[in-house]
């Protein structure tokens, strides 16, 4: 009976590590409009090049090299609903080598505290291997998880459909803001704190 138990324990423990080095685990990239990235927690930071390889803008561009297999070239269109209606914010361009560009939009009045992908703007075309999707959060903290299936930007066309996930941030919060944000959740958790001792 000893001997059946070790038996099967140590089928699954071997079938448990066939499977999950069979399946390999999904990539995450995050990204965001300030130069701001990650593949799966290590960093990979963007920056400023002088000319956009891909021919959208005339101007300087923020660029991604993405490590990991080759990605599928295209658009990812990120739309945001303000005010009843929907407008394109950011496009987040897919290209070879694995490279990826983050236009933004400008915003009006941002002068000096525009982030770098606000710089040149958005492309005046759009690749025609493209995906539109929507932004989630409130106005200047918001961003979209997006999952390309097989043939859409961005995917790595891993036949087992465990593609990457790209995280994007789209509004990168002031460093103020969040601060107050952080000390004004601070002080109600003193206060409750302070109360549940009474």
């Amino acid at each position: 009976m000893k001997h059946m138990i070790k038996f099967w324990s140590l089928l699954g423990i071997a079938s448990a590590f066939v499977t999950t080095t069979a399946f390999p685990q999904m990539n995450v990239i995050s990204i965001d409009e300030n130069g701001n990235g990650f593949f799966n927690g290590a960093a990979i930071p963007g920056g400023l090049i002088a000319a956009d390889p891909s021919g959208g803008v005339a101007g300087p561009v923020l660029l991604y090299n993405i490590p990991g297999a080759p990605l599928t070239i295209g658009d990812v269109l990120l739309n945001e609903t303000a005010a009843g209606t929907t407008n394109l914010s950011d496009v987040v361009r897919i290209w070879t080598n694995n490279q990826v560009i983050f236009y933004s939009d400008r915003e009006t009045g941002a002068g000096g505290d525009a982030d770098l992908a606000d710089i040149s703007g958005l492309p005046a075309q759009l690749l025609a291997n493209r995906v539109t999707i929507f932004e989630t959060g409130v106005e200047g903290n918001n961003g979209a998880v997006y999952t390309p299936l097989i043939g859409q930007p961005g995917s790595d066309n891993n036949p087992l459909g465990q593609g990457p996930q790209y995280q994007i941030i789209s509004d990168v919060p002031e460093p103020g803001s969040a601060l107050l944000a952080s000390l004004g959740g601070g002080l109600l958790l003193l206060l409750r704190w302070r109360r549940q001792r009474r």
